[in-house]
């Protein structure tokens, strides 16, 4: 492969010699490299290089804008939940293209996201405020996947998030009651209408979404048990059923007798409330519904539940608190982690202890004390 270097009024040009097309066509791309025959010098090797490696990729005036929405979101749209689809929109909307969309999508370097990050950091909120590390780190695993593509369809022949530097996040610990609280709360809100909501996902660990999309036709009262195989998300104002993220999300939970009390009673609530609604009910076969069986949004049972807790006198705590709760507790009482993590829908019980290692101590002491015990048990 070969190239040269040809002066213009404007500056100094590279072109590249490319592989002859399928008609045996000659082909020649031309690079402006800049002001002086030195910036020609520089480029040229380095374009030959490129093309004489297969990774030689045209001058594209694309915008990192045009790129995110116009190629890479329609081609997304496939591969992702509608849910993560309207996050990537959002996230591309909002932190990427203010900042760094007009761009040249091939001119963007390490240097520019770091950038994007250390503004997000310092007001990258509507308000002015700073942006979340963790939300940060959402944009830069969308551009590293975007980018990615890109270099997959041949637009790019390197990804620069790989030379970016998002900021770490810190996991934060799980917020969690004792079964005390726990207790104390289930007896105080026994009369709610999402009363049996709060039972179901404290005594099974299952997540908000997953409780809001089961249907009766997953609830086996007699045998005690139910099957999780699918989640609510709304995305925009319609409800959308979608399969867990994960295989292991896919599950069969165990329901306690409480629990399965609790469900009876709400069986012959929502009978009732079914009657009074008549031809305005909207049947989808839910467990938990509003008043006309249309499914109930995340969002409305986020700010029922908090109302709740205020009312109880409890800390706070996020309806997923529940989730944590029963883990805690269930771990605390000797539950083995393998099972804890079969009833989360956990992909690995390594996750499962990774996520809730607050509750080791106990263990821990415990068979501290019984190794010591044996140990030296026979010398007291």
């Amino acid at each position: 492969m070969r190239g040269s270097i040809v002066k213009r009024a404007s500056g100094y040009y590279v072109v590249v010699e490319l592989p002859a097309d399928e008609n045996g066509k000659r082909r020649q791309k031309w690079h402006r490299a800049g002001p002086t025959e030195d910036d020609a010098e520089r480029l040229l090797p380095e374009l030959v290089l490129q093309v004489q490696r297969g990774m030689y990729v045209a001058n594209a005036r694309t915008t990192l804008k045009d790129y995110l929405t116009k190629t890479w979101l329609p081609a997304a749209r496939a591969t992702v939940k509608p849910s993560t689809f309207e996050l990537y929109e959002t996230i591309i909307d909002t932190y990427i293209v203010p900042h760094i969309g007009s761009l040249r999508v091939q001119q963007v370097k390490g240097s520019h996201l770091n950038e994007l990050y250390a503004t997000l950091g310092e007001s990258g909120r509507k308000n002015g405020k700073p942006l979340a590390a963790k939300t940060i780190r959402n944009v830069h695993t969308l551009l590293h996947r975007a980018f990615r593509d890109g270099m997959k369809w041949d637009m790019l022949t390197r990804n620069p998030a790989d030379a970016a530097d998002p900021p770490k996040v810190t996991r934060p610990q799980p917020r969690y009651w004792n079964a005390e609280q726990v207790a104390a709360f289930l007896v105080a809100t026994a009369d709610d209408r999402l009363g049996p909501l709060w039972v179901t996902i404290a005594t099974t660990g299952c997540r908000r979404g997953e409780a809001l999309a089961l249907r009766w036709s997953d609830v086996q009262l007699d045998n005690g048990r139910a099957s999780i195989s699918r989640t609510l998300s709304w995305v925009g104002n319609a409800a959308m059923f979608t399969e867990p993220k994960t295989a292991a999300s896919q599950r069969v939970v165990p329901l306690p007798a409480p629990t399965i009390a609790v469900l009876r009673e709400q069986r012959k609530r929502q009978a009732a409330e079914r009657l009074a609604a008549g031809e305005l009910w909207n049947d989808h076969g839910l467990v938990f519904a509003q008043e006309d069986g249309n499914p109930i949004t995340p969002g409305r049972v986020t700010k029922m539940f908090s109302r709740a807790v205020k009312r109880a006198g409890l800390p706070y705590l996020s309806p997923h608190g529940l989730r944590h709760t029963f883990a805690t507790v269930a771990l605390e009482a000797g539950v083995l982690t393998k099972v804890v993590a079969d009833v989360l829908g956990h992909s690995s019980a390594t996750i499962t202890a990774d996520l809730y290692s607050h509750t080791t101590e106990p263990s821990t002491r415990d068979a501290s004390d019984r190794v010591a015990s044996a140990m030296f048990g026979s010398r007291r």
